[in-house]
């Protein structure tokens, strides 16, 4: 007899979920999701000064902004050229 009955499975394998177990499916998936999004956001807030140095851009004058490329001002097409 085991210590823990009802961890065992019956023999003929697993059986469908109960109907009540796919909300808990859905909160560990988005548990883990909202842990991984707040790591990385974490590791890309400490990167970003050396990613910076990296480029030679100082975000913090206003100069620079206009040194970034158009994808990421919202302005042109995906690969970065200008739409006009």
């Amino acid at each position: 007899m085991s210590l823990l009955p009802f961890a065992r499975r019956p023999p003929s394998g697993p059986g469908p979920l109960r109907p009540d177990s796919y909300k808990w499916v859905a909160l560990v998936n988005s548990t883990l999701g909202v842990l991984l999004v707040s790591i990385d956001e974490s590791i890309l807030i400490i990167a970003l000064p050396d990613i910076f140095r990296g480029i030679s851009l100082n975000p913090l004058v206003p100069a620079t902004a206009s040194a970034r490329p158009g994808w990421c001002k919202g302005r042109g097409d995906g690969d970065g050229r200008s739409r006009g």
